[in-house]
């Protein structure tokens, strides 16, 4: 699957705005209610139903190592 813009900004912003306005952020990451809302994001935006939490996951991983490059 490619990831285009707006399915890495679903992501993204799922996570990123979600998970900070709504409390769903610990010292050590994201709460699994954050990963439950940005899976489901990006499953509607990519019309792929199916996509793994493990997928999304590296995707956001290599998100942070392009953004610190």
């Amino acid at each position: 699957m490619a990831w285009t813009f707006n399915i890495k900004e679903a992501l993204l912003s799922g996570l990123i705005l979600k998970a900070i306005n709504k409390g769903m952020w610990a010292d050590s990451g994201y709460k699994k209610q954050a990963w439950e809302y940005a899976t489901q994001a990006v499953r509607e935006k990519a019309k792929r139903p199916n996509m793994e939490l493990k997928q999304i996951k590296l995707k956001h991983n290599l998100c942070k190592k392009d953004y610190k490059a």
